[in-house]
């Protein structure tokens, strides 16, 4: 057997092997959200589901809630700027308040699910650059096509969403 083909084909099965020893990217499903959202156990003590006032009830249903597509088209671009809900598959929200005020929205937890990884890759871009404005208020936790954004009011809070992010995070690696 000649040698430049032997050496082709050895380079071929090598190549093969490798790149079938990467780990793909993970792309997660619906079924991810129930998974990892918060729970009433992962609240700091004082807080709760916040209550939905009744001028919102028309978009947001539920709390906590995995949206509709309605709640998601309208609370996309309101989200981050520039968001595009066609990119959004599925989205989960919990409105976090302190029990002396139920109506508030002192910690806000989103799931986003993008539909792939491509649409994941242009949304993420544009929160990346939310986050980073408001670093103070946000933190953003990116798995594939899957984004965790938690966000307070007061910065003094900070240090509850820093904890909530751990713990989706542990959530996350176990599955």
């Amino acid at each position: 057997m000649d040698k430049k083909l032997f050496f082709v084909i050895l380079m071929i099965i090598c190549v093969s092997i490798g790149v079938s020893a990467i780990p793909a990217d993970t792309t997660y499903q619906s079924s991810v959200i129930q998974k990892i959202c918060i729970t009433e156990s992962d609240m700091p003590d004082g807080f709760m589901y916040g209550q939905i006032p009744g001028f919102a009830k028309s978009v947001l249903r539920n709390n906590p809630w995995e949206m509709d597509r309605t709640a998601i088209n309208k609370l996309t671009k309101q989200l981050y700027p520039d968001g595009d809900a066609g990119s959004v598959k599925n989205m989960h929200l919990s409105i976090i308040a302190r029990r002396e005020k139920p109506f508030n929205d002192d910690i806000v937890c989103y799931i986003i699910l993008f539909n792939d990884r491509q649409a994941a890759k242009k949304e993420i871009e544009k929160l990346n650059g939310y986050n980073r404005m408001n670093s103070d208020r946000t933190i953003l936790t990116i798995h594939g096509n899957l984004a965790v954004f938690l966000i307070v009011d007061d910065v003094d809070n900070y240090k509850y969403i820093d904890l909530m992010q751990k713990k989706i995070e542990e959530r996350i690696n176990s599955l």
